[in-house]
């Protein structure tokens, strides 16, 4: 696992869970099928996509060759979903009614078409809106934190390991600028660690607070820890 793939699927697990929402606000009824489904509202192949493209871009730079490879791959999922599969569910809703019309005829039809497989170019733009959003507030907001109060010349490393059903993604590097009785205020919105640094360091003091927020909407968990000054911050987002 890595951490663009885990922004990935984070991405499209949230359009798959706005689906079951939006389903249940129009329709009054809990349908359990909309988590796995395509189509609808939003495009979950294209927030899948583009958190892809998007989370490529932030770990390997926007002028790298894999995210072209990503965003390319992204456009061509987007571009099916609003032309191709669209039409496909269109011919499949015309090709049902003429099924439905020979039954009058008594003659037997045991199977329908899917029709809703495609989608509108605003689902496939909300999708996409989605992803920028998810790989730029998400584990990239962990990697900016550490490249702000990391020490000059210093690394950042980046673990992701799978263990018991979960995904861990730990962000780690040397830094003098925390103690250990500030690791649960770096969660605080606004809070900074050291005010002096500010002016440097740039930012409002609220992106691990976002970064907490999205977790917990996942039945995640977020922590950090503080050993010899090498900071921490892991979080763990069950399968």
């Amino acid at each position: 696992m890595n951490p663009v793939l885990a922004v990935s699927v984070v991405s499209w697990f949230i359009a798959q869970v706005l689906k079951l929402i939006f389903t249940f606000i129009n329709e009054r009824k809990l349908d359990l099928t909309k988590l796995t489904s395509s189509g609808g509202m939003p495009s979950s192949h294209s927030s899948f996509t583009v958190a892809l493209a998007v989370g490529t871009g932030q770990l390997h730079g926007y002028n790298s060759t894999l995210f072209a490879i990503a965003f390319v791959f992204s456009c061509v999922v987007m571009y099916d979903a609003a032309n191709v599969r669209l039409q496909a569910g269109n011919q499949a809703i015309l090709i049902n009614k003429i099924l439905d019309h020979m039954k009058d005829h008594k003659i037997t039809i045991d199977f329908a078409l899917k029709e809703l497989i495609g989608h509108t170019p605003i689902q496939v733009f909300a999708g996409a809106v989605l992803g920028v959003i998810v790989a730029l507030i998400g584990i990239p907001g962990l990697i900016d934190n550490a490249i702000k109060y990391s020490n000059n010349n210093d690394y950042v490393r980046i673990i992701t390991q799978q263990q018991n059903n979960a995904i861990y993604i730990s962000v780690r590097n040397r830094t003098h600028s925390i103690e250990k009785i500030e690791l649960e205020k770096l969660f605080t919105r606004f809070y900074r660690t050291d005010k002096s640094r500010n002016s440097d360091t740039g930012g409002s003091g609220i992106g691990l607070a976002i970064t907490k927020h999205i977790v917990g909407l996942h039945n995640g968990k977020i922590w950090a820890q503080l050993d010899n000054n090498i900071l921490t911050v892991t979080v763990k987002l069950n399968l």
